[in-house]
């Protein structure tokens, strides 16, 4: 039999425990029960086009430097780069300090979020190979032989050639890089150079 007092008392302390139960569940902040949005920083656009060929640095070229470089860097919550530090080196100063260089001066970044999706500061972790750029010509065995000369800037040259008694450009990547490879080694663009066709796809009409 039970005694209607002790029935209540139970009764009571079940409620008072429910109560508490929910009470707490109220008290949770509305973003725990949300779903992580967190995330961490990430580059926009094509990271390998800020690493080719016209990026190495001529020193390194000269030096035949080559290896892999990691970099930390550092993101405030507009994703702008704050700083770059090297935390695996390639053995090559050079070398780091254009992947610093290029981190600062050229990736855009999209911040790090929160839990909740909001931006913070972060850091990115860049690793970059750098592997000496080749340029598809030189003086290498090949049938198809030209002389080539050179107009226009270092930093926008025309690399002007006649093959098979045809008139033609080499393309402009391409003409880039036969420049960087040439000065890079102390050469002269004053003068014509004998170079072997690698691919007739490097090749492009007067005027293009």
């Amino acid at each position: 039999m039970i005694r209607n007092g002790t029935f209540f008392k139970d009764f009571g302390a079940q409620l008072r425990m429910q109560f508490c139960i929910l009470l707490a569940i109220a008290l949770i902040p509305s973003g725990a029960l949300a779903k992580d949005k967190s995330e961490p920083a990430h580059v926009v656009g094509n990271l390998g086009s800020f690493f080719g060929p016209d990026a190495y640095p001529p020193e390194a070229i000269r030096a035949e430097e080559q290896g892999r470089s990691v970099a930390t860097v550092a993101i405030d919550a507009n994703g702008t780069v704050t700083g770059c530090t090297i935390a695996a080196s390639s053995g090559s100063a050079s070398l780091d300090a254009k992947t610093c260089a290029i981190a600062q001066a050229s990736l855009h970044f999209a911040p790090a979020r929160d839990s909740r999706g909001r931006a913070i500061a972060g850091s990115y972790t860049l690793p970059v190979r750098w592997v000496l750029p080749t340029s598809d010509f030189g003086e290498m065995a090949n049938d198809e032989q030209a002389m080539v000369s050179f107009s226009g800037s270092a930093d926008a040259p025309v690399c002007s050639v006649v093959v098979a008694s045809v008139a033609r450009h080499i393309v402009p990547a391409k003409c880039r890089a036969l420049v960087g490879t040439i000065l890079a080694h102390g050469g002269n663009l004053s003068q014509p150079l004998a170079i072997g066709i690698a691919n007739e796809a490097d090749l492009s009409p007067l005027g293009e």
